[in-house]
């Protein structure tokens, strides 16, 4: 590679991402990875790939606003050097040794880190040596320094787990309402509701007519939500002179329409 490589391929895998300039200055990026030698093309698209790869893989508790840390050049890496950083996802790894001995680390996991480590001079042999909070020394690749946040995730992840403990009680409370309804509602108002919602889902044959029609319970064995009505419709109908049965599942809610599912017909 030519003179001073490091700094140029740094620059375009930052550029790459449209971390620090527009879509166009990104475009003009992507033109010259796609002109460049074959060997810094490579190394580039690596870095692009695996910053990617590990985005994708964050799952939900990724937060684009903690990927401010970037770590794609050595100035970017010293300034890391002293300061206490937490795990956002947990698909981020400390190795015991650079590149080997690695272990996933936990959301909400703190690390401080003493020095910027290198088994080599490409962008990805760079690695974060770190103090864990276990009291552990171990070693997290570069490219997954933007899966390191400087907040302490602990008290979102606190507020996120208090909401979906309200919203989950919220949804217990709701599903005991709508289940007193269900006990309390003559079970033909449901059948009713079934039938018609059926009825609109036979074939759309010309001059189909339908002979009789009714309502019955599930099968034995099947699992009933008490918040909702459950059934089966069997609809007799003649068409094309064929006597047919077309047979539903059906399920309708205090707060919701019957909604229906073509089961047999014979």
């Amino acid at each position: 590679m030519e003179k001073g490589p490091q700094i140029e391929v740094n620059d375009l895998a930052r550029r790459w991402h449209g971390q620090r300039d527009s879509g166009g200055a990104a475009l003009d990026c992507r033109r010259q990875v796609l002109g460049a030698s074959i060997t810094k093309r490579l190394v580039i698209l690596a870095a692009v790939t695996m910053a990617f790869s590990a985005a994708s893989e964050a799952g939900p508790d990724y937060r684009p606003e903690d990927s401010a840390i970037r770590c794609f050049s050595v100035e970017d890496c010293q300034r890391l050097v002293g300061r206490k950083l937490w795990v956002t996802v947990n698909t981020n790894e400390m190795c015991a040794t650079i590149g080997t001995g690695c272990r996933k680390l936990p959301i909400n996991f703190g690390v401080v880190v003493q020095e910027i480590a290198s088994r080599g001079n490409g962008p990805l042999d760079r690695y974060l040596k770190v103090r864990a909070q276990d009291g552990t020394i171990g070693y997290i690749n570069v490219a997954n320094a933007h899966l390191l946040t400087y907040t302490d995730p602990g008290p979102a992840i606190a507020a996120r787990k208090k909401r979906e403990e309200e919203e989950a009680a919220k949804r217990a409370k709701q599903s005991a309402i709508d289940a007193a309804l269900i006990a309390s509602t003559p079970k033909e108002t449901f059948e009713k509701a079934c039938i018609l919602a059926a009825a609109e889902r036979l074939p759309r044959i010309p001059g189909i007519q339908i002979k009789n029609s009714k309502a019955g319970p599930p099968p034995p064995g099947t699992n009933v939500p008490p918040d909702r009505y459950t059934g089966v419709v069997d609809i007799v109908a003649i068409a094309a002179g064929q006597e047919v049965t077309y047979t539903f599942a059906c399920a309708v809610g205090t707060r919701t329409p019957a909604v229906v599912v073509p089961v047999s017909q014979r």
